[in-house]
């Protein structure tokens, strides 16, 4: 008696459904850590190239309309107008209208798709941007500015004048007095605190660290170190 046997071709169902399973699982564990990572490498890149961006826009804003310590302006309503006609037409945004907040034509997107964003332009000079490295709804829906500071969203303030308001001087040989000051704190007070008698959570690790955070990535030569609160 002959006996034929059969080669089995393919899966069975099940076969493929466990299959299926089993590189999902693999998917959910390792999936969220290589974004994590290639997040943790990427902020500070465009951290540090929204900084030139905006450094490089106010040069050439003070080309045109002269020194920038010499920028005054009626009210804070005149102040917004200039950035948006003299600064952020020289930051080469790809899109300038914010259909996910209610910022309008304040909005910068950058060819990287980063978002430089106005929080405000005061009639004194005091400039203040709003920086979200990923400028996706998930990240901008985020309440960033309390909870996810430290990848999402970062706060840059420069002083543009040295007016009587201001009593600060520009130094010739660095950016801005803003980032001067920040110079002179020290590293662990940027990370750890004590923030100022009036903004005790202005540090890193605090809910308000928006600005700290930036200034310690920028301190730590644009990188993200192991003891920075990722």
């Amino acid at each position: 008696m002959t006996h034929h046997h059969i080669l089995r071709k393919g899966f069975t169902l099940a076969e493929v459904l466990i299959t299926l399973g089993i590189i999902g699982i693999v998917a959910a564990l390792t999936i969220p850590t290589l974004i994590g990572n290639y997040q943790k490498k990427e902020v500070p890149v465009r951290l540090q190239k929204m900084y030139n961006t905006i450094q490089n826009a106010i040069s050439l804003a003070e080309e045109e309309n002269g020194p920038s310590e010499y920028w005054l302006f009626d009210n804070d309503e005149k102040a917004t107008e200039f950035y948006n006609t003299k600064i952020k037409s020289k930051m080469n945004c790809v899109k300038t209208k914010d259909k996910v907040t209610a910022y309008g034509n304040n909005s910068c997107y950058l060819p990287d798709g980063s978002l430089i964003r106005l929080s405000n332009m005061r009639s004194y000079g005091l400039l203040t941007v709003i920086f979200y490295p990923f400028a996706n709804e998930k990240a901008l829906s985020f309440n960033a500015y309390k909870t996810e500071h430290r990848r999402y969203e970062f706060r840059y303030n420069i002083w543009l004048t040295t007016s009587s308001t201001c009593k600060i001087t520009k130094p010739k040989t660095e950016v801005t007095a803003m980032d001067r000051i920040a110079n002179n704190i020290p590293r662990d007070q940027l990370l750890n605190g004590p923030g100022k008698n009036n903004a005790p959570q202005e540090y890193c690790k605090g809910t308000d660290g928006a600005a700290s955070c930036f200034q310690l990535i920028k301190r730590d030569g644009w990188e993200i170190r192991k003891d920075y609160p990722w």
